[in-house]
Formats: structure tokens, C-alpha cells, sequence
């Protein structure tokens, strides 16, 4: 029972596929305002909850568990039909994908390409992530991005940083 504005139904119908996307003010047409208002407060005590399962709520109304709740399994149910699924409730329930595999896609470098690119100019950049500080480069005619955790600001840690950073050039020219 989610506090939603759409709920969704697919039909089959002769093979072809349709979907029919219904609103909350569709919905709304079928109940009186005094229903309505009686399913917000189902909403109300669903989110007050936690965001229990449908099955959960219905449970704690049953066994009366909240003292002096004037809310009732009926109105659980209609709050479902009208306001359909919450999609906070689905979208923090559902499992992690699993993630894309990293592909090594490293490609060798033309030997012609090596002496013509021997001159790298790089372009520094200092940045801030959620606390953690980063030096960036972009060497300027090959587009080259590498990012440096930097564990102090001080001159030495840069200087370390870039010492690495040309040493990932070197080793790209030395293989030539």
C-alpha cells in the first residue's frame, strides 16, 4: 500500500501487448472524500510504521496492537487500491544487480603514434570529495584522466602524486 500517483495494469489482449497507466485522481473518482481522507490516514499510520508489508500492517490492525487506532483492515485495502504500491517502499526492499564485470580494455599504443606524442603537457587539478582530497590530470593532446588520493596537502604529497602520474607516461613510452 503505497501513497503513490500511479499504479499500473498490463492486459493481453488478441497478442497485443498494452499497458494502462491509471492516476491517483482516476482513482480517486471511485471513493467518496470522506473515504479518501480515511485511506490518507492509512498512508499516514504506513509511513508512521516504518513501512511495514501489506501482510504486517493488516496483522498489527488485527491484533489490535495500537490502542485507540481508528484505522481498519478496509481501509488498508482500499489505501492499496487507490494509492497502489509505494515506490520508496519497493525501490529500498528490492536486492542489489548484480554489478557489470570490469573489462580490461587496454589497447597498445601505435609505435607511430609514440614519437610524435613524446611532449605531454598536463593539466592539475585539486578537488574535494566528501572530505577526501584528489589531485586530477589530463594530459592536453591525449585526453589522458588519472586521479591521485592525496593523504596530506602538503608539498611533498604532491609532489610524490606527480612523480607517479609521470611515471605512468614513462612506462607508456618505455615499452617503445
Amino acid at each position: 500500500m503505497g501513497c503513490t500517483i500511479t499504479s499500473q495494469q498490463k492486459f493481453k489482449s488478441n497478442n497485443v501487448n498494452m499497458q494502462l497507466l491509471s492516476s491517483l485522481e482516476d482513482n480517486k473518482k471511485f471513493y467518496s472524500a470522506q473515504q479518501f481522507e480515511r485511506e490518507k490516514k492509512a498512508c499516514t499510520l504506513y509511513h508512521a510504521l516504518g513501512y511495514p508489508s501489506i501482510p504486517d500492517i493488516k496483522a498489527i490492525i488485527r491484533m489490535n496492537m495500537i490502542t485507540n487506532n481508528p484505522i481498519t483492515i478496509k481501509d488498508v485495502n482500499l489505501a492499496e487500491r487507490i494509492f497502489g504500491p509505494d515506490i520508496g517502499t519497493i525501490k529500498g526492499k528490492t536486492t542489489r544487480r548484480k554489478p557489470i564485470p570490469v573489462v580490461d580494455d587496454m589497447i597498445e599504443i601505435p609505435s607511430e603514434l609514440v614519437p610524435v606524442q613524446e611532449d605531454v603537457t598536463l593539466t592539475l587539478d585539486g578537488i574535494t570529495v566528501n572530505s577526501l582530497t584528489f589531485l586530477t590530470t589530463i594530459s592536453k593532446h591525449l585526453f589522458y584522466c588519472t586521479t591521485h588520493y592525496m593523504p596530506s596537502t602538503m608539498a611533498e604529497s604532491y609532489h610524490a602524486a606527480i612523480e607517479d602520474v609521470i611515471s605512468v607516461y614513462r612506462m607508456g613510452v618505455s615499452r617503445w
